[in-house]
């Protein structure tokens, strides 16, 4: 009896495992399975054979990383907010970019990147959606695989027990089912977590890459590989950008490469007439680049009235705001606006926005204290906001804003920031935290492009007088002088009077550009010991010359120098003692001007109205 129901049961299993059998081969006979590893990460998705043997994905994938799985189907599909309505998204293909990355591309031009920072079984795992400007957010489905289990979850964090080990997932929004990665905020982060400890910069000093050397190392690194990116670059005939040039001739001048370097840049940029100022101190043109000067400070200007009413940091992010704020430090505005900000709440600050308002705080100390000393509440809140962002992976430090991993860029920024603020307050600790940021983003910047390249290298740049910058050199009647250069100095002095000496120390024999601000119209202008007449063609000149623009006070000047210090002297009184008249084109004729030498080998008149 007993046998004859086994013998019964055993027959209806079988007779069922081969319907089920059936049914899923019929299913799935044109379709195969694809499954990939990028380092911990495993990706599946399901590709389906067409009539017409075309092959093609079916909305269907899964990608599992140490508990956390992210899958999307056509019974539970991702989701985007269009134009206001949410729906469906389909995916339409997938690619390996890189041995640890891939990206998943959507209808409606979404796209999902999946990113390891490395191969370990301890890796961060990132997200970052790519959405057009109709789409809203992505509501990406996930799940737990493997036995994990939820240890803490709020709306924006999850902690994940797996494997005996603790992760945890960071975005701007988590559902119970869904995470929401957002226009404003795209990406999440999923981090290896050590609850036993919290991070500290105090933790990050003893670790290798928190050194001094580590950290001298890697400005090395930067300068060697910028110089060789942009010498490839120029055999390339690739674009290069202004910004990629200035640091190009900065580096090099710091090496004492400084004629090599100018005579590296293309033609078609010395003799661009839309030049900006970042590069005019190399590359003359300055009666256009001051106008952009005057734009760029008047955007500045313009941003902090806007930020002083509404407390936001957004003007921290503009290039010369601090040089603003040095120029005008007697600007209510101003100085409204610092207090706002040093009052405010940091709670719901970015890294990045924190890193901007840090790095003009070690600006101003090194420039007006007094405007800085307004600020000073604020840079410690600064400080810890980046500290709480930061997260040990191995040896290095990485660092999550809302759930989206900084780029180097940022990184370097906010690492260089900690530093600077470090030496500032001689904290060892924040040195030591800075330093290990930028060693353990620009450690190996070997294969880093130039324009990466430039820019940590002006991120970086604190000691080279060669790289462009604003310079107060004094007040006259309250306002202040300053000028845009790249001279070793520039003193101002004004006599009883009210005659002005301009002492520029600069290397001899060479010729730089100088924009100075603040000067009001003189009777006479001594270059050389020699009276020189303002000439527009000045630039063209063997020789130094200038314009001086009385609308706004502004001394366009090419300092040419015959001696490592020059004297430029401006006469107001004419009680003063005074050298014979000669102008511009006479001067530099004459032979002491013709055998003065530059690397440049001019001929006076030249031609071409840019920088030689």
């Amino acid at each position: 009896m007993v046998a004859n129901i086994l013998k019964k049961s055993l027959i209806l299993i079988a007779i069922y495992a081969v319907v089920i059998i059936g049914i899923f081969v019929l299913q799935f006979k044109n379709d195969s399975i694809i499954s990939e590893k990028l380092g911990s990460l495993h990706i599946t998705l399901l590709e389906s054979i067409a009539e017409d043997n075309s092959v093609g994905l079916k909305n269907k994938f899964s990608a599992v990383f140490n508990g956390l799985s992210f899958s999307a189907d056509d019974d539970s599909p991702a989701v985007a907010k269009i134009r206001g309505t949410e729906k469906p998204i389909t995916l339409i293909s997938w690619e390996k970019t890189s041995p640890l990355t891939c990206t998943f591309k959507f209808s409606d031009d979404i796209s999902v990147n999946m990113i390891l920072t490395d191969d370990t079984n301890r890796s961060t795992f990132a997200l970052k959606a790519d959405l057009p400007k109709n789409v809203e957010y992505l509501k990406l489905p996930y799940g737990l695989s493997g036995g994990a289990s939820i240890s803490f979850q709020n709306d924006r964090k999850v902690q994940i027990d797996y494997s005996q080990a603790s992760w945890e997932l960071n975005a701007v929004n988590i559902g119970a089912n869904n995470l929401v990665l957002t226009k404003a905020n795209p990406g999440a982060t999923y981090t290896f977590f050590d609850d036993s400890k919290d991070f500290s910069f105090a933790v990050a000093s003893s670790m290798p890459g928190a050194t001094l050397d580590a950290y001298r190392s890697t400005k090395s690194k930067i300068s060697g590989s910028l110089i060789k990116a942009f010498a490839s670059a120029v055999s390339k005939n690739s674009a290069i950008s202004e910004q990629e040039a200035v640091s190009y001739v900065a580096a090099m001048a710091e090496k004492g490469n400084y004629s090599a370097a100018l005579d590296a840049i293309p033609a078609s940029m010395k003799k661009n007439p839309s030049g900006s100022y970042i590069a005019t101190t190399f590359l003359g043109n300055l009666v256009n680049s001051n106008k952009s000067l005057e734009k760029q400070l008047l955007n500045c200007e313009n941003s902090i009235k806007s930020c002083a009413v509404s407390g936001s940091l957004e003007a921290f992010g503009l290039a010369g705001i601090t040089d603003y704020m040095m120029i005008h430090p007697g600007s209510s505005t101003v100085q409204s606006y610092l207090k706002k900000v040093a009052d405010g709440s940091f709670s719901n600050v970015s890294v990045i926005q924190a890193s901007n308002v840090l790095a003009a705080y070690n600006k101003l100390f090194e420039t007006n204290k007094d405007l800085a000393a307004m600020l000073a509440p604020a840079a410690n809140k600064c400080v810890a906001k980046i500290e709480s962002a930061c997260s040990l992976d191995g040896k290095n430090i990485i660092i999550s804003d809302n759930g989206s991993l900084l780029s180097v860029i940022q990184a370097v920024r906010a690492g260089d920031a900690v530093m600077q603020y470090g030496i500032i307050r001689n904290n060892a600790e924040y040195m030591a935290g800075g330093e290990l940021i930028i060693n353990s983003y620009a450690g190996n910047c070997d294969s880093f492009e130039l324009g990466t390249l430039s820019d940590l290298y002006a991120i970086t740049v604190h000691d080279n007088h060669y790289y462009p910058h604003v310079k107060v050199i004094g007040y006259d009647n309250g306002k202040a002088v300053w000028v845009w250069t790249s001279a070793e100095s520039v003193s101002f002095e004004k006599d009883s009077l009210g005659n002005i000496a301009l002492g520029i120390a600069f290397q001899q024999s060479y010729t730089h550009y100088l924009m100075v601000s603040g000067i009001k119209s003189f009777n006479k202008i001594f270059i050389y010991d020699m009276a020189f007449r303002t000439d527009p063609r000045f630039e063209t000149y063997n020789s130094s010359g200038y314009v001086h623009q009385k609308d706004n006070d502004v001394l366009l000047l090419k300092s040419r120098h015959r001696s490592a210090n020059e004297v430029i002297r401006l006469v107001y009184n004419t009680a003063a003692v005074e050298k014979p008249a000669m102008d511009a084109a006479s001067a530099a004729a004459t032979p002491d001007a013709a055998s003065a030498g530059t690397a440049e080998s001019e001929s006076a008149p030249k031609t071409e109205t840019s920088g030689e």
